[in-house]
């Protein structure tokens, strides 16, 4: 349950955070590596001029305008910032006692089970 809980938390730092897009920039830039690949001979001027903002894809396209908007609709205030407030209020801590133990253990030195020694014998019978 606790594992759940953390997990939800980075989820939602990473939405707060416009991750979703960035994904989705990172899937469109590697479309655009593998569909611009035969017309280049170097990888590495391959990778710079997809990452450069000049030739744009529609998916690139896309990213930045709905990341921009996101932006827009996240701003607070005519300065344009945003505004975290977060509500902490502590909790009460609970110390539960153990439950008293169900079976006691008794010390059983004279037990015939501990001393090898001892010979059991029967208990006289009563004649009646």
């Amino acid at each position: 349950m606790q594992r759940l809980g953390i997990n939800l938390v980075f989820l939602g730092l990473f939405s707060l955070l416009n991750g979703h897009w960035g994904a989705v920039q990172s899937v469109a830039w590697v479309q655009m590596v593998k569909d611009r690949a035969p017309g280049y001979e170097s990888l590495a001027r391959l990778v710079v001029d997809t990452l450069s903002a000049t030739a744009p894809c529609e998916l690139c396209s896309v990213v930045d305008r709905a990341s921009q908007e996101s932006q827009d609709d996240a701003s607070l205030g005519a300065g344009g910032s945003t505004l975290l407030v977060l509500n902490c209020e502590p909790v009460p801590v609970i110390v539960l006692n153990p439950p008293p133990p169900l079976l006691t253990l008794v010390d059983c030195a004279d037990c015939a089970l501990v001393r090898p020694g001892l010979v059991l014998k029967q208990p006289p019978r009563v004649v009646a």
